[in-house]
């Protein structure tokens, strides 16, 4: 409980600090802001340990987001991207390492591994990004997340669940830096779904 309460002010006093440089840094005109996707939750899981291993395949993306420009809407089906502000990776990139460190992290699993595994893994964890954009119809502004997420029996082949998770999340500012803070909220949030999906 003390645990969960101090990552809970932690995590405040973060994002305060963030918005704080987000509102009072004033960049080189000429250079481009880079956020990143980075926020792991911690994720206690009830259920015991197996002896398995899962494979973490490359996340795949749409079209529209498979790119580090941040994209956001004004106007309902349009999409844009911010002219100054790019993710510093492809989002589907960023999340496939958030998947992997949050399935370590739960500890639920003997192995995670990804592609580049030589031995056997027991089960395969598919990811595909369908939206990530901040969108401006609303005041203050949303971050919407969607994915697509499938659990398959690696021998088989077999999707054993598959599921779409979405994530919504008002931002604090109405700009590129807020949508990045939202954005990091709601990967968290998928990342615990991702989780407990697949146990």
């Amino acid at each position: 409980m003390k645990t969960t309460l101090l990552m809970r002010h932690f995590f405040i006093i973060v994002t305060m600090i963030v918005l704080t440089s987000c509102s009072l840094i004033s960049p080189n005109r000429s250079q481009k802001n880079l956020y990143v996707l980075n926020s792991v939750p911690s994720i206690h899981l009830k259920k015991t340990h197996t002896a398995k291993t899962i494979m973490v395949s490359p996340v795949e993306a749409n079209t529209l987001y498979n790119t580090t420009a941040m994209a956001y809407t004004l106007r309902p089906y349009q999409i844009a991207y911010f002219a100054k502000n790019r993710w510093a990776d492809t989002p589907a990139n960023m999340i496939q390492t958030l998947i992997i460190q949050a399935l370590q992290n739960a500890h639920s699993f003997r192995s995670v591994v990804t592609p580049s595994f030589r031995g056997q893994a027991d089960y395969v964890l598919n990811t595909q990004l369908i939206e990530l954009q901040q969108d401006f119809l609303q005041n203050p502004s949303v971050l919407r997340l969607k994915l697509q997420v499938q659990f398959t029996n690696a021998a088989s082949g077999n999707i054993i669940r598959s599921k779409i998770i979405s994530v919504t999340v008002p931002t604090l500012q109405n700009s590129p830096c807020g949508g990045a803070i939202a954005a990091n909220i709601a990967v968290r949030q998928a990342l615990v779904q991702i989780v407990n999906f697949i146990q």
